[in-house]
């Protein structure tokens, strides 16, 4: 927790010299205490099992029963930001004290930056003391990689992170950060790059990657990847305070932010114009089924919207519109409103035909059962119902526990029947295949599916991955894919303790509106 103190006593402190002490009245020939064995500058690794352990050599003439030792870090940016209380009166964030023994070990749990860190030897009976001030320059292990969303074995949420590139998994990433899971089973995880808050530190604006969660418990959280805590919520996520609302999933567009929910969406801008807070677009309810257009259509959204039961179009200016007919396409009978007797199963988006990209929508009819797929042409300022596909009741695609659509490499979808994963044809006749996935094992419960890509110009990659549960074990696999096939064996693996609900990506280098801060929305 910080603490404050008033400017006054920042000049008691200030800050530091290389080496600095105390100009008081013991100080004579015969008093001294000199300080080595402190590098200038220490690099570490935040939130990983890596500790930050110095251990400095005092000279003293005291007694060693009468020295005393602490150790204490700030932000050095921070550290002459005056800061004014509700009463007016100006004040700086004092140092936090991260060690009282001469020998520092310390787990490092800081969020990407540069830091000051001084470590102080004093006389207790004097007050007489000298100062180390070093450099510190922390980097979070939780800045990058693969989060995975899961259930605890209390029936909380929270997450695991695998560090792809160093095929390490650090779990638990919630309770170790804030002390516990969030509490609920989890409903959904959308990672948005540079999205607004207001940093508690600086009291301004300012923007991050972040792991946007919803939970059954009705609840949604803003969790800054840099240090996995909890930035924003219900309780300061709007002008004033909301109740009684169902969040569904935190989305991003172009530069705009979006939740869904059961009493309408609520947008704001992202980092660069933002500051956190979220207006409402109101009169429409919405749904965790979304899909998101590409680039060439400005990332609108296209959305099952309960309780209404329509189908929606969102553009990246937070405005509302129907989806249209298609004037050329006589033969379809299908509406996109009021469709009262649809339950949504599944949405996805699939941009293989490089020229225009298409929204799926399947439904069951809940009056006869029959599954339709409904495919949304997305323009650049309009969505137009194209088609509507009857799906053959007997089909692997009908009969699926899981589905998932092939974004990019080719014009197929996804289905999970009996432990066994088939392709199924979006274009043309209704072809399935069963596909081959060199590595994964027979025995193994096929619980999580999913295309997961990422567009960015300095890194990108197109996964097909497969995650299997077996008790309160999850296992995901990671495959390369070509022409929406899996190619060869798995290219990452990994494993770790809890149900498996969903994943997402995270890279810090990405920037406001490039093209990764936008990341696929999946509907998993």
């Amino acid at each position: 927790m910080k603490k404050y103190i008033i400017l006054l006593l920042l000049a008691e402190v200030s800050f530091f010299s290389a080496c600095t002490e105390d100009r008081s009245e013991y100080l004579n020939s015969d008093n001294f205490i000199k300080i080595s064995g402190i590098a200038e500058e220490y690099k570490v690794v935040s939130f990983s099992e890596e500790k930050l352990q110095i251990k400095p050599s005092v000279e003293s003439s005291f007694p060693k029963s009468d020295m005393t030792y602490f150790w204490t870090y700030y932000n050095t940016k921070n550290a002459e930001i005056e800061k004014t209380d509700k009463k007016g009166r100006k004040y700086y964030i004092s140092p936090d004290t991260i060690g009282r023994d001469k020998d520092l070990d310390f787990l490092v749990k800081l969020g990407d930056g540069e830091y000051t860190l001084v470590f102080t030897a004093k006389s207790k009976s004097t007050g007489y003391f000298q100062q180390y001030v070093a450099k510190l320059q922390t980097q979070s292990s939780l800045s990058h990689g693969f989060y995975i969303l899961k259930e605890n074995e209390d029936g909380d949420t929270d997450v695991d992170l695998f560090k792809y590139t160093d095929n390490k998994l650090i779990s638990d990433v919630i309770m170790t950060s804030q002390g516990k899971a969030l509490r609920g089973k989890p409903r959904a995880l959308d990672i948005n790059h540079q999205l607004a808050y207001i940093d508690s530190n600086t009291d301004e604006k300012s923007g991050t990657n972040m792991l946007c969660i919803t939970t059954e418990q009705d609840q949604v959280y803003w969790i800054r990847a840099l240090d996995g805590k909890t930035v924003k919520d219900f309780s300061n996520f709007y002008y004033e305070q909301v109740s009684n609302i169902k969040p569904y999933r935190v989305v991003r567009g172009t530069y705009s932010e979006f939740l869904f929910t059961d009493q309408g969406i609520f947008n704001g801008y992202t980092a660069k114009y933002g500051n956190g807070l979220l207006g409402e677009i109101a009169g429409y309810g919405s749904s965790r089924h979304v899909v998101q257009a590409t680039k060439a259509q400005n990332y609108y959204l296209v959305y099952w919207s309960l309780p209404e039961h329509d189908i929606k179009m969102l553009n990246f200016r937070g405005q509302l519109f129907d989806i249209e007919k298609n004037a050329e396409e006589k033969e379809i009978q299908y509406e996109t409103t009021n469709l009262k007797n649809l339950e949504c199963l599944y949405a996805g988006l699939n941009f293989a035909e490089t020229s225009f990209a298409k929204a799926y929508f399947l439904f069951e009819n809940n009056l006869n059962h029959q599954k339709l797929l409904y495919e949304i042409l997305c323009q650049k300022d309009k969505a137009v119902l194209n088609n509507v596909k009857v799906i053959e009741p007997t089909s692997h695609y009908a009969k699926a526990s899981l589905r998932a659509i092939c974004a990019k490499s080719a014009t197929i979808a996804y289905a999970v029947d009996q432990n066994k994963i088939y392709s199924y044809s979006l274009a043309g006749p209704a072809n399935e295949k069963e596909l081959t996935f060199q590595g994964l094992p027979d025995n193994e419960k096929i619980t999580f599916l999913s295309n997961r890509y990422f567009l960015h110009e300095t890194a990108s990659f197109d996964y097909l991955i497969v995650g299997t549960q077996t008790g309160n074990t999850y296992k995901l696999y990671f495959y390369e894919v070509t022409g929406g096939e899996p190619a060869g064996a798995p290219k990452y693996t990994t494993s770790g303790k809890g149900i498996l609900k969903s994943l997402g990506y995270v890279d810090p280098t990405v920037a406001d509106m490039e093209d990764g801060a936008i990341a696929p929305v999946l509907d998993e």
